[in-house]
């Protein structure tokens, strides 16, 4: 099974052009193409079969699974609480919770308004996701094992 994380490619190109999380997202808001590169790569990686897209838009991206002949897609979304997200960035990240929280504020608001503009996406929709799993209480590797099982029932149930 092949892994593609948009936010990871976000995080790399921030890196290499010499920018913090945050100024990319307000640079991404001025330079259009940015986000554009990114949905680009994602979408072109994530046609390859067996893959796992780890991406926000991923599921407004792909078709609604009302073609039978169309291979069928799998959406789920993996989401936690703004709590419990602001900890996981601040160890992710090696900055303190009140940081992550800042920085994650910033960046989503400013992702809203860049869907929205560029695409019509309100990033807050959750009416594109077969499955949606809270995260919450439960560890990684939970959250791995589960989504492989549903996906593995899903194949069963397709056929």
């Amino acid at each position: 099974m092949n892994f593609i994380s948009a936010g990871n490619i976000f995080r790399q190109i921030a890196k290499e052009r010499g920018y913090s999380l945050e100024e990319f997202s307000i640079k991404a808001k001025e330079l259009p193409n940015i986000d554009l590169e990114i949905d680009e790569r994602t979408k072109a990686e994530g046609k390859i079969d067996n893959t796992v897209v780890d991406a926000q838009l991923a599921a407004h991206f792909t078709p609604k699974n009302t073609d039978p002949d169309s291979p069928k897609i799998l959406k789920i979304c993996i989401t936690a609480s703004p709590e419990v997200r602001w900890k996981r960035v601040a160890k992710r990240d090696g900055v303190t919770v009140e940081e992550a929280k800042k920085e994650t504020l910033i960046r989503e608001q400013m992702e809203r308004e860049r869907f929205s503009s560029l695409y019509g996406i309100d990033v807050d929709d959750m009416s594109v996701y077969d499955i949606i799993i809270s995260s919450d209480t439960l560890s990684k590797e939970y959250v791995y094992n589960l989504v492989k099982e549903i996906i593995t029932f899903s194949k069963t149930y397709d056929k």
